[in-house]
């Protein structure tokens, strides 16, 4: 986990920009075994969750979100509104609740892929 930067991702690390196109480096610390796109609806809540080891990625392509953080150690708690172009690295033990305030489209990366037999996933209400 030393090389991961946590918390809000305000922008792409690095963009390129020429008459090809637009080519956006979002993240550029970590090891990623599981990489998920969705959609969500206006309103939706994903987590109420945390994680014991796995660390997650999420990147807003298209809407706006609110995330609401709690440590489940210290009960510290963070909130952040993120629109398309930015996105939140959450740590281990973060609880978290992310709140689609728009319909949206993103990107999820995980450093450990779903395991059933071993889901590494934690209820944890977040409100």
């Amino acid at each position: 986990m030393d090389d991961i930067t946590f918390g809000l991702v305000e922008k792409p690390m690095y963009v390129r920009r020429d008459a090809r196109g637009t080519f956006e480096e979002l993240v550029n610390t970590g090891r990623w075994e599981s990489l998920i796109s969705g959609r969500m609806a206006k309103g939706a809540v994903m987590g109420n969750h945390y994680h014991d080891h796995t660390i997650v990625f999420f990147y807003l392509l298209e809407g706006q979100s609110h995330i609401i953080t709690v440590d489940v150690r210290t009960k510290a708690r963070h909130e952040y509104d993120i629109q398309a172009g930015q996105g939140f690295v959450f740590r281990p033990s973060e609880a978290r609740a992310i709140i689609h305030r728009e319909d949206v489209r993103f990107l999820l990366l995980k450093s450990h892929r779903f395991d059933p037999t071993a889901p590494d996933l934690i209820d944890y209400p977040v409100s």
